[in-house]
């Protein structure tokens, strides 16, 4: 059974003198994703003690798998299958960096779905490169794409609604694969971006849209600084702000605005609006500051809470919290009123005042 084959892999570091290395492959073979999970990082462990024959002989074989389990024709198996991409990243690339271009083609492929691969810019000089022209041409197969999508756009349909559970759960493992490679992924960096507004625009569970936001966050704080991420897709700063602006979690919200913060952005201004997201019902035109105060005021305002507000609206240079000032004073007075040792209030009070000075009238009993 799957319980004794998982019990069993955790014994092997105890043979590992007398266990024949070429039989491990079997493991990653198995019936069971989470046994090759299990097995994956103790096989690549029991590998490097030859090296030299089994490391490529494991990594050949690893890259079959990924050929044959990953396209999306089977939803449920390429799902299982890319559970496997998060601890390959992990445990092989630092012994075999020839899977980074593998994995990321993969992962770009299939989060693109039917849209089509990102383009490469023809004036893109060394060190990037292409991602078409370095993976395997056996990647290049019809399974890839599904052959009905067009074709039959309502037996499409069904297959999404049918493998929505699938497809998501797929997501969230490319993402983090992608988290992963994001210290070795700067060549690619022209393809892997645009995975992310397609991601973010569409209809997406709250754990699919948390993981890439957790990706795009490590490779901007590994890329940002060579390149200026925020130029390589026009859609990407608008698919920020449609996450904010659409009653998104607390948690997504969180992830969001720590990614607007790590690119710098506090306003929309000198970036003009994609055609494709001009008839939304939200303004992408708007600050960074008016969607961070639209959240944060949207709920009961605790003593910290205020304290950020009152930090916030006195080091910006606009006025996005004038439309939230009664929620914001009133809540002020009460704590004081009802807290004794709450003394920063009377900071924040303070704060606020000598900011906005006569737009506080109507809301102070003075």
């Amino acid at each position: 059974s799957k319980a004794i084959r998982l019990k069993a892999i955790l014994q092997l570091d105890k043979c590992k003198e007398i266990i024949q290395t070429e039989l491990l492959t079997y493991l990653l073979a198995d019936k069971s994703y989470k046994v090759r999970r299990t097995a994956l990082p103790i096989v690549w462990t029991l590998a490097k003690h030859n090296p030299l024959k089994t490391i490529p002989m494991i990594s050949n074989f690893l890259k079959q798998i990924l050929i044959s389990e990953t396209p999306p024709s089977n939803s449920a198996r390429s799902a299982k299958a890319c559970s496997l991409l998060p601890m390959i990243a992990k445990y092989l690339i630092a012994d075999t960096p020839s899977f980074i271009p593998y994995l990321t083609w993969i992962c770009v492929a299939l989060l693109c779905g039917d849209e089509p691969f990102p383009s490469f810019p023809e004036d893109a000089n060394q060190p990037f490169i292409d991602l078409r022209k370095v993976f395997n041409q056996d990647f290049v197969a019809d399974d890839f794409t599904l052959s009905y999508s067009h074709k039959d756009p309502h037996l499409y349909q069904v297959f999404q609604i049918d493998n929505a559970k699938y497809s998501a759960n797929r997501a969230k493992y490319l993402f983090e694969t992608l988290k992963i490679l994001s210290p070795h992924i700067y060549n690619f960096i022209y393809q892997v971006i645009p995975v992310f507004p397609l991601t973010f625009q569409s209809k997406q569970p709250d754990f699919v849209l948390v993981s890439g936001l957790k990706a795009l966050h490590s490779i901007i704080s590994v890329c940002d600084s060579s390149i200026s991420i925020i130029h390589l897709s026009v859609d990407l700063l608008p698919s920020l702000f449609q996450l904010l602006s659409e009653g998104c979690s607390d948690e997504v919200a969180l992830y969001t605005l720590k990614v607007t913060g790590s690119l710098g952005v506090t306003s929309f201004s000198g970036f003009e609006c994609p055609d494709s997201l001009k008839k939304q019902s939200y303004d992408v035109t708007i600050s960074v500051n008016e969607h961070v105060m639209k959240y944060l005021c949207k709920d009961e305002l605790t003593p910290r809470v205020l304290e950020v507000l009152a930090i916030i609206i006195a080091k910006t240079e606009d006025y996005c919290g004038v439309p939230y000032l009664d929620h914001i004073v009133s809540s002020i007075i009460n704590t004081i009123e009802t807290n004794n040792s709450a003394p920063n209030m009377f900071i924040a009070l303070e704060l606020i005042v000598w900011k906005y000075g006569f737009y506080l009238q109507p809301y102070l009993n003075i």
